[in-house]
C-alpha cells in the first residue's frame, strides 16, 4: 500500500510517470464499400483484378482501466492474383477515449497493413 503511495506523490509532485493506458484486445464489426474494379494486366498471360475498398466499423475495445467503445475507418486495395491467391494493402484508423490518471482524452491509432491471402 505504501509503494502506491509512493509512486502516486511521485506522480502529483514531480510527474516522473507516464500518464497512458494500453489496449488489451479489441472487436469490432464493418459496414465495407467497393468504390473501384478494374484489371491490369501483368504479362501477355497473366491479369490481375484489384478493387479499391473504404470502411467503417464500431466495436469495443478492452484497455488496461476500462471497456470503451471503438470507431474505426480502414481503406485499400484488394489485388486477386489468379484463382487463388490475394493481396490486400491497408490503412486502418482507430478511435476510442483513452481513461489517464489526470483526465480522459480521444486518442487515435492508425497503422498500415499487408495481407497475404489463399483462397481453398
Amino acid at each position: 500500500m505504501s509503494l502506491i503511495l509512493s509512486i502516486k506523490k511521485l506522480f502529483d509532485d514531480q510527474r516522473i510517470l507516464p500518464d497512458s493506458d494500453y489496449a488489451i484486445k479489441s472487436v469490432d464489426g464493418f459496414i465495407n464499400y467497393n468504390t473501384v474494379y478494374g484489371k491490369m494486366r501483368l504479362t501477355e498471360k497473366r491479369i490481375v483484378y484489384f478493387d479499391h475498398y473504404l470502411a467503417l466499423g464500431y466495436g469495443h475495445i478492452d484497455l488496461a482501466s476500462a471497456q470503451v467503445q471503438q470507431y474505426t475507418v480502414d481503406s485499400g486495395f484488394s489485388f486477386w492474383i489468379g484463382k487463388h491467391a490475394s493481396l490486400r494493402l491497408g490503412v486502418k484508423g482507430e478511435f476510442f477515449r483513452e481513461k489517464k490518471i489526470q483526465e480522459s482524452q480521444n486518442t487515435r491509432n492508425s497503422m498500415g497493413y499487408l495481407e497475404v491471402g489463399f483462397l481453398l
